[in-house]
């Protein structure tokens, strides 16, 4: 399983939405982290499909143009969100373990 997490101090620009793009497209994540998006309810919608491939989201929108977390993932990617507020996103990732190290 692989993650990316970001702070991309805003989601409210195209270059700024195209840097991701590129970067989902080149590190291919199953699990992506936003930071400091700045992004109200409303926004949220359009950007998650400009995204493509994920299925699943969990999102605290920014208020006022501060904060805003999102976090994306993949379709076989078990994850339950517990809460969120502006400031935090709590979650609950599942895997399988394939290979044990040391094994």
């Amino acid at each position: 399983m692989s993650l990316l997490s970001y702070n991309f101090q805003g989601l409210g620009n195209t270059p700024t939405v195209e840097k991701v793009k590129a970067l989902l497209r080149q590190t291919n994540p199953d699990i992506v982290f936003l930071i400091e998006t700045k992004q109200y309810d409303e926004e949220w919608k359009r950007k998650i499909k400009e995204f493509g491939y994920f299925d699943g989201q969990g999102v605290a929108a920014g208020e006022n143009r501060v904060g805003g977390l999102l976090m994306m993932w993949k379709e076989d990617i078990s994850v339950e969100v517990k809460g969120c507020d502006l400031h935090f996103l709590d979650v609950q990732v599942k895997c399988q373990i394939v290979d044990k190290i040391g094994d």
